[in-house]
């Protein structure tokens, strides 16, 4: 009777043996198999999938510039920008236009063109620096005075200084000098940075008899602006 009791508790103990071996080499396996999978869909994720979610590129787009990898930074950014993440085609035209291949500041320009069109204040303000600069296609003056004014009006305030420069740089008289005093008055009361210091510089220009011709001058422009709207 003995002998059967110890029989039977060596064909449990094997059993339970069995039982463990069997666990070790079919769960655990499963569970390397399931990490290794994990791990390649990780890095598939890294190198393909990413391009299905814009945020998720747009960081990646940030953190390549930043380590001063240009080509990444401008796939991760195309890629964002094809799901329309507006902040990502911003950062996709402000590196273009640094580019020294002139199909890369081409682009930048229709990117900023389209974002201008949505209402986009940032991309309307930048795309009248690129017209008056002439980068990415032909210089044009009254185009870049019309976009900045646009700007202004969706309060990108830094547009009032742009049009203040672009007055000093056409002044062929006193009233292009008074015109670019009231565009610095605008932004200096719109606390737009540097505008106190240009209009000190400015001001000496003028004489006192002027200024009520300035005060009137400033209350058409404000008005002018606050009424424009992006036609085209």
């Amino acid at each position: 009777m003995v002998k059967l009791i110890k029989t039977f508790k060596l064909i449990k103990y094997r059993k339970s043996i069995l039982t463990i071996f069997l666990f070790f080499n079919f769960i655990f396996p499963i569970q390397v198999f399931a990490s290794e999978n994990y791990g390649e869909a990780m890095n598939w994720y890294k190198n393909n999938g990413s391009s299905y979610n814009p945020r998720q590129n747009y960081i990646l787009g940030l953190k390549a510039e930043l380590e001063g990898d240009i080509t990444k930074a401008l796939k991760y950014f195309r890629n964002a920008s094809k799901n329309d993440l507006t902040k990502a085609q911003i950062k996709l035209s402000s590196l273009l236009i640094k580019s020294n291949n002139s199909n890369h500041r081409i682009e930048a320009r229709k990117i900023f063109q389209m974002l201008s069109k949505k209402g986009n204040p940032k991309a309307t303000l930048k795309l009248g620096w690129m017209y008056e600069k002439g980068i990415g296609g032909n210089k044009d003056i009254l185009k870049a005075i019309q976009l900045y004014k646009f700007a202004a009006s969706m309060n990108e305030y830094q547009a009032y200084l742009s049009l203040a420069n672009l007055s000093l740089a056409n002044a062929d008289g006193k009233n292009n000098i008074i015109e670019a005093i009231g565009y610095t008055s605008i932004a200096k009361d719109k606390n737009v940075p540097g505008a106190k210091e240009f209009l000190n510089n400015l001001m000496p220009l003028i004489e006192s008899n002027e200024l009520s011709d300035l005060e009137l001058l400033i209350s058409i422009l404000e008005s002018e602006i606050s009424k424009l709207k992006i036609t085209e």
